[in-house]
């Protein structure tokens, strides 16, 4: 009866909130999900009377919820009086509404109930999205359903955020990428809103009238041009209410969007355009800005498939050809949407210091590759693969972060109907090779913008233009027009190929296991333990999906915390991938990916993707690794570059040199970067293959097989490791284990700086807060949730310290550490260093005010429910299992066990332990003080004597 009751209640309100002219949009893709563990996700696609369109996703497994609202309008509609005003305007959302006037209501909120939040500004497009516990979406959604209805942009707070675009500017101003893209504007049409600086900062923002954001908010942020997504286990009707509850209140009307012409400009097209660079960095870029046409075929996706063929790395592909002649190591090709009618094919190869030097061979080997394409066409074969693989992407997804899921989604919606998304967004309707061969007519030399990025003497060109706002040097030169004609004309290599058929396409993706589904924690069922091998094996009957996950690591007395280790193991792995780069790309291609990298003193191995032929990849990638080896020519060439990337950490951000420096402090397995490359500098040739051909002599496997297969295949697999390995065993009391520095109770607090030659400064605070147990976990755990917000909201928002402000919380080595940095364009070191102090200090003394009991209570309960949450899909849930069976030594309860911890933690306790982990009685505290250059003359205090000051000049009255 009450059921009844209830459910009539329902219906009546339902009927009430949804009006007759809000429409339900008729799902018209053929797209259907075949995952058995999406099976009960259900969609609504709808439309406001206001014209706000939504897409609403109820999945009963979802184990967060998350939202996001993307609207059409980004930085090229800035006015010409304020360049930024997008960026700005999306700042201050953030600060406050009508509603919720406080200026960290939101975060804090989103804070507090486990979730994050964060937004960006576009060039046609501004995107905002959270993501939250289940029980407190609702709150969430209708707080933040006030950023498009009433948001105050309060004059307090103008001043205050202006600083934080400033800051956010500044950040950028040396990074290489940046500066490319700044030159590419400045260079480009210059009747095109392109042009504008989108970022902004104090000199275009800095008398920004306020009532010049709420108009531009008033003509923008219209419905009809917002696309809002969201994700939640709740009932599609739910969210559907939600929707018309907290988002018909957005205001209507109607926007025109603008037209725009290219972006590019004549004076782009046909010339190459050189960047010097911050870092040692060695690129070559060729771009087509591609007519409106083709931006606007989402039929044939023709640009899509020019792409696929030409990124292809497989045997006598272009790339291939390239590392063979030592030219270049990587390359990217990509068909990259600026807008809805402004597509860019791009080809962008990483070259090697004799790239640089012939770049114009590498740019004939491109045309080679692209005169090949029209001469001999695309294959059906080769489009069919690329449909196949995105139906197959599709068809078998995995849940994604319900924060990424809905991010991308209210991306995508720009670009397609709703009624038909994702159709368009993922497949092609049909293949033309009339359309290709239009398409690919259209890529000639003169049509083409050639940008290189390498130092000044290697590229024999002289930087003689600086661009107005991040100051890339640059130079524009125009080709010989014969030149480019050579190139429109040469003739296919015949040392490049059209791709062959694509032998690891899967074809059986039925699923192994006949258990019954199951949500219960996964607890690994340990294989094998031994002098040898320890292995542990979960058959998925929570994802169920046609893939797999194996993780394999390696343990070996070669591999420990020297700088010569890590020297030669880095110098492994970066043979490892150039020289199997063929079928790692292949693979790839066809949804297997493989990594190999150094963790914990592991060589770590990983296999992921559809499971049909992931064996067989498995079994030959250990083989491969068994025989590393490369010429004295390669290693010269890969020593080259490994020096370069070491080198370019001195260029870093300045938070990430800080980071380097207290990890190199505090863990034993992590050399400086400038340490590394003087040792690598000299390694001989000998030496590293001394090390391929032993290092695998001795060895203990650590291995975790998960997905769909079942235990005998596992057992095959790692009984196959050992064998192809033959190693001896290399014992467990032998084996090197990370630690961490303790830091003496009674001499601290310690301070460590470094100068830097970046523009910025950094100040990292470690403070060591003890031993672990579960129940101080617990305390930090909450600790951490609840000074995030708290540390962001002070240092950056009030203070107005730094764009980058944040802390964490880590355990490593038993024991329990806690991070607070912040990156300063206009504060030194020390100064930051004592404003942590300070919120410290406060923070402990006001604690009763930071967190009342109610909040605690909140908190807790919060922090208790994402524990819960477990992986949303195979690969993360492979790595999370992978961490608890060898860095936890098999802790697989320990989300349960601090889940408990946390629950019995007292409102006094935690209040007790605060005192204990951060009040001055904790000397156990290391600061990492680096500082670099600023953009302006630093606030600072100068040494001076009382007689040196009475002697100099006074200022004049």
């Amino acid at each position: 009866m009450l059921q009844q009751i209830f459910l009539g209640i329902f219906v009546v309100y339902t009927f009430f909130c949804f009006s007759a002219s809000d429409q339900i949009i008729p799902d018209t893709s053929s797209l259907k999900i075949l995952t058995p563990s999406l099976s009960s996700r259900a969609t609504l696609k709808l439309r406001l009377k206001n014209g706000l369109e939504a897409y609403l996703v109820s999945d009963p497994q979802a184990e967060e919820s998350s939202a996001a609202l993307a609207v059409h309008i980004g930085s090229w509609s800035d006015p010409k009086d304020y360049p930024g005003m997008a960026h700005f305007l999306e700042h201050m959302l953030f600060m406050g509404t009508q509603a919720y006037p406080n200026e960290n209501d939101f975060s804090q909120f989103i804070s507090d109930h486990g979730g994050m939040t964060n937004a960006y500004t576009a060039l046609d497009r501004t995107l905002y999205m959270f993501s939250v516990n289940n029980n407190s979406f609702s709150g969430a959604l209708e707080r933040f359903s006030h950023f498009f209805v009433d948001p105050l942009f309060k004059t307090s707070e103008v001043g205050r955020e202006l600083h934080a675009v400033d800051q956010e500017h500044a950040k950028n101003i040396q990074s290489d990428a940046r500066r490319q893209w700044m030159v590419f504007k400045e260079t480009g049409n210059p009747n095109h809103p392109n042009k504008a600086f989108a970022a902004g900062n104090a000199e275009t923002l800095g008398h920004i009238p306020q009532q010049a954001l709420i108009s531009w908010f008033k003509t923008y942020y219209k419905a009809p041009l917002m696309r809002l997504v969201l994700y939640s286990p709740l009932p599609i009707d739910t969210l559907k209410n939600l929707v018309v509850q907290d988002f018909s209140a957005v205001a209507t009307g109607d926007v025109a969007q603008p037209s725009y012409d290219l972006l590019s400009s004549a004076e782009q097209r046909g010339h190459l355009i050189y960047l010097r660079p911050i870092k040692d960095v060695k690129l070559l870029s060729l771009e087509w800005e591609l007519p409106h046409p083709f931006a606007l075929d989402s039929d044939t996706k023709s640009a899509e498939l020019v792409a696929y063929v030409l990124q292809n790395g497989g045997r006598h592909s272009l790339i291939e050809t390239l590392k063979k002649e030592h030219l270049a190591d990587a390359i990217d090709v990509s068909a990259t949407r600026l807008s809805q009618d402004h597509l860019f094919l791009d080809i962008t190869l990483s070259l090697t210091k004799e790239g640089v030097v012939n770049r114009d061979l590498v740019i004939k080997r491109c045309f080679q590759t692209i005169n090949l394409l029209k001469t001999q066409g695309i294959p059906l074969y080769l489009f069919q693969e690329m449909q196949t693989m995105a139906t197959l992407n599709y068809e078998y997804q995995s849940r994604i972060a319900a924060f990424d899921f809905v991010s991308s989604t209210a991306s995508d919606l720009l670009y397609e109907p709703l009624a038909s998304y994702p159709q368009k967004t993922y497949l092609a309707s049909g293949y033309s090779p009339k359309n290709l061969q239009q398409l690919l007519a259209f890529l000639t030399p003169q049509n083409c913008i050639f940008t290189l990025v390498a130092p000044e003497a290697l590229a024999a060109i002289t930087a003689n233009k600086k661009e107005k706002w991040n100051g890339g040097e640059y130079a524009l030169q125009s080709l010989p027009s014969t030149t480019l004609t050579a190139w429109l004309t040469t003739k296919p290599s015949p040392d490049i190929t059209l791709p062959t058929a694509n032998p690891y396409i899967p074809q059986n993706l039925s699923l192994v296991s006949t258990k019954v589904p199951s949500l219960e924690n996964p607890i690994p069922l340990l294989l094998a333990q031994n002098s040898s091998t320890t292995s542990y094996f979960w058959e998925d009957v929570r994802y169920r999906v046609p893939e797999v996950a194996y993780y394999l690591g390696i343990k070996t007395p070669s591999i420990e915390g020297s700088a010569r280790s890590h020297v030669l193991t880095d110098l492994l792995i970066k043979t490892f991938y150039q020289k199997e780069s063929p079928l790692l790309s292949t693979a790839s291609d066809a949804g297997l990916t493989a990594s190999l990298s150094l963790k914990n003193f592991a060589l770590l191995l990983t296999v992921e993707g559809f499971s049909e032929k992931a064996p067989e990849f498995f079994k030959h990638l250990l083989l491969k690794l068994k025989n590393v080896s490369c010429t004295q020519e390669e290693f010269n060439l890969y020593k080259e570059q490994l020096l370069a990337a070491y080198n370019n950490q001195e260029k870093a951000q300045p938070y990430v040199q800080a980071g380097e420096i207290m990890s190199h402090i505090l863990y034993n397995d992590a050399p400086l970067a400038l340490q590394k490359a003087l040792l690598l500098k000299d390694l001989p040739y000998a030496d590293f293959i001394d090390f391929t051909q032993n290092y695998l002599s001795k060895t203990h496997l650590y291995s975790l097989y998960t997905g769909n297969l079942l235990q005998d295949e596992a057992k095959k697999l790692n009984t196959a490791a050992l064998k192809i390995f033959a190693s001896t065993p290399y014992p467990l009391a032998e084996q090197e284990e990370k630690v961490v520095l303790v830091l003496p109770k009674s001499q601290g607090p310690y301070m460590v700086v470094d100068k830097i030659d970046s523009l910025g400064n950094a100040a990292l605070l470690a403070i060591q807060e003890g031993c672990f147990s579960f129940e101080s976990k617990a305390a930090q755990t909450l600790l951490t949730t609840v000074l995030s917000e708290s540390f962001f909201n002070t240092l950056r928002s009030k203070q107005q310290t730094g764009y980058i402000a944040t802390s964490w919380s880590k355990d490593v080595d038993n024991e329990l550490l806690q991070f607070f940095l912040v990156q300063s364009g206009t504060h030194q070191p020390e100064d930051l260093i004592g404003r942590f102090e300070l919120f410290l200090e406060n923070y402990v003394k006001d604690f009763s005010h930071e967190l009342p009991q109610e909040r605690f209570e909140e908190v807790k309960e919060n922090c208790m429910a994402s524990l819960k949450q477990l992986p949303p899909n195979l690969s993360e849930m492979a790595s999370y299992l992978y961490e608890l069976a060898f860095i936890r030594k098999g802790a697989f309860t320990f989300n349960e066990q601090l889940i408990a911890a946390i629950e019995k933690l007292s409102y006094t306790q935690l209040k007790a332990e605060a005192h204990n982990f951060f009040s001055r009685k904790n000397t156990q505290r290391l600061a990492v003080l680096v500082e670099g250059s600023l953009p302006a003359k630093p606030f600072v205090y100068q040494k001076i004597s009382p007689e040196a000051l009475k002697q100099s000049e006074p200022a004049a009255r």
